[in-house]
């Protein structure tokens, strides 16, 4: 694993928007170099399984900004990518990611930060907000076109039970809102 490619993921979860707009530059610049010298696909980048999962990962961080940088990074990595990365091994890694998300511990040892062993408070609120941002994320970088209808429709019923259960964070009813408003489209004869 390149320190580059480390320093730019590191670097995704700063408070400073321009940080994190370098980050994710610098990130994408360094994964294109490397593509580049493997014929073009981002698959054939040595550390690319890796980065796909981290970035995917920071989805569900509540840790300082980094929704927001592993997001735009995520964002911009599948659009760059979209003809050497298939939008279900995205689905695969994502998959992955969600069954390691909110398992408790919080970050904070063996049994959570309080020692009861389950998942805390804000481990939940973070597996929420997570898959919310990862439908966000398909939304924005044009992969949900790509879902069969089944899938999508999956998709779109898991996003509103999300934002519409008892215990949903703040922000998920309107995060919810806007990537259902995304996945419906525009309506016909508007």
């Amino acid at each position: 694993m390149s320190g580059e490619v480390l320093a730019h993921l590191s670097a995704l979860e700063q408070p400073d928007a321009r940080q994190r707009l370098s980050a994710c530059q610098g990130l994408l610049a360094s994964l294109a170099r490397d593509a580049e010298r493997k014929g073009g696909s981002f698959l054939a980048v040595p550390e690319a399984d890796y980065v796909l999962a981290r970035l995917q990962r920071g989805l569900f961080s509540s840790s300082r900004c980094a929704r927001h940088g592993f997001a735009l990074a995520l964002i911009r990595v599948l659009k760059r990518f979209e003809g050497t990365l298939p939008t279900d091994r995205v689905l695969a890694c994502a998959a992955e990611a969600l069954a390691g998300a909110g398992r408790g511990g919080g970050g904070h040892g063996k049994h959570g930060k309080h020692g009861g062993g389950g998942p805390t408070r804000q481990d939940r609120r973070d597996r929420v907000l997570g898959r919310l941002m990862f439908a966000q994320v398909l939304c924005r970088s044009g992969r949900l076109r790509q879902l069969p209808a089944p899938r999508l429709r999956a998709m779109g019923l898991e996003v509103a039970a999300l934002a519409g259960g008892s215990g949903a964070p703040d922000g998920a009813r309107g995060l919810a809102c806007l990537t259902l408003a995304e996945m419906l489209g525009p309506s016909e004869g508007h």
